[in-house]
């Protein structure tokens, strides 16, 4: 049983339907959010029957319990109360949690109710939630090297799988003139010092071609126009003026802002580029518009490893990635053949100009990249990876 909450927002947008279970399910899984269905589809193929399970759905979960189980649900927790019977419905020997709303003693507690599940196995991408999260899991899955190899270092069960497309997705999207010079769909949080370079790099971008940003752009309101945050906006400039980088602003500890000179920077930053983002995209829409651009600007965050997602959803539709160069990205793809690797800003600046000034290279990087993504990263593929890790744990103590 995989089981997987995707933020409410996207969640609500299948409101408007109404039917039984596995409609809802079915129309929710065919906009092909994130990994929708489709490990638990290509393991059922392979004879590992695997169930999807969305506890925050709550239109189809209600539609589940109507159909399956006879009971008088708490309102105040119908999402535990039909996660359980599920579980006791299906009685699933593992448990695959993907995302950080289940860990800690959450974990513990399962394994004591239910004796027929042997393993509960935690799927974390680029950050690594603390060990106290961590604990009751029996293994990790990661799409970053470096976390399993940190997670093997503290003696815990951990197996390293990349992410994957379903190339059979793009009979879905439109083959159309591409609308996108540059595309960059994802996240800006203030204080993150990866999405500050990030952040530069939007900038630097931004300025000089034309670009599609979609995405959350979280920027703190410590600028605000109550008392404290004059004295935060009178601090940095006092700062700004002195040049001295010695500073800090105690009150402003608790939100983890421990820059100081730099902080009212990223904050002028990040606001201006608030301004030139659209809002997020998700599933066909999602790939659509990745589809619809030439270059595809890719980062990852402080991570050493190439791994996230838009690596194989990019190249899976046939654009031209743009993305940071990592120590295993040769290993997934051939740089400067099937996708475009950059080192600095100046490096990427470089290569957009040369990108730009040359199509026909483009649409090749383009082409090829989507054959690979297609021979050695579908879901297809990836699932065998996914199956021996899986008979690996079963087998461990």
């Amino acid at each position: 049983m995989r089981v997987f909450e995707p933020s409410i927002d996207y969640v609500e947008r299948f409101d408007k339907y109404n039917g039984e279970y596995d409609y809802l399910m079915q129309v929710f899984f065919d906009d092909a959010y994130g990994q929708a269905n489709f490990i638990g589809q290509n393991m059922s193929k392979k004879g590992y029957p695997s169930i999807e399970i969305i506890p925050n759905y709550k239109k189809a979960q209600f539609a589940w319990a109507n159909e399956n189980v006879d009971i008088s649900l708490n309102l105040e927790n119908w999402k535990e109360n039909i996660f359980h019977e599920q579980i006791a419905h299906y009685k699933p020997e593992i448990l695959l949690f993907v995302g950080w709303t289940y860990g800690g003693t959450y974990i513990k507690d399962l394994k004591k109710k239910y004796s027929f599940i042997r393993k509960i196995i935690f799927w974390v991408g680029e950050a690594l939630p603390d060990a106290s999260f961590m604990k009751f899991f029996d293994s990790v899955f990661s799409c970053d090297k470096g976390n399993v190899i940190e997670m093997k270092s503290q003696n815990k069960s951990s197996y390293h799988i990349d992410h994957a497309f379903n190339y059979s997705l793009n009979k879905y999207l439109c083959e159309r003139d591409k609308k996108n010079q540059i595309s960059f769909s994802g996240s800006l949080k203030h204080g993150d010092s990866e999405h500050s370079y990030r952040a530069e790099i939007l900038s630097c971008l931004n300025d000089k071609y034309s670009m599609s940003l979609n995405g959350n752009v979280y920027v703190p309101s410590i600028y605000t126009k109550n008392i404290r945050g004059r004295i935060a906006s009178y601090y940095h400039d006092v700062i700004e003026l002195i040049d001295d980088s010695s500073f800090s602003v105690e009150f402003l500890k608790s939100n983890n802002y421990k820059k100081n000179i730099s902080l009212r920077a990223d904050f002028k930053l990040f606001l201006k580029l608030s301004k030139k983002f659209k809002k997020p995209l998700y599933g066909l829409e999602y790939l659509q518009n990745l589809k619809d651009s030439n270059i595809v600007l890719n980062t990852h965050s402080n991570t050493s490893y190439a791994c996230n997602m838009r690596l194989f959803e990019s190249t899976g539709v046939g654009s031209c990635l743009l993305t940071d160069y990592k120590k295993n990205i040769s290993e997934l793809f051939e740089v400067d053949d099937e996708i475009v690797c950059y080192k600095s800003v100046d490096e990427m600046l470089e290569k957009v100009d040369y990108l730009i000034n040359n199509p026909k290279v483009v649409n090749e990087i383009g082409r090829k990249a989507m054959l690979k993504t297609q021979k050695s990263h579908d879901y297809s593929t990836r699932i065998d990876s996914y199956i021996y890790a899986i008979n690996q744990i079963l087998n461990e103590n």
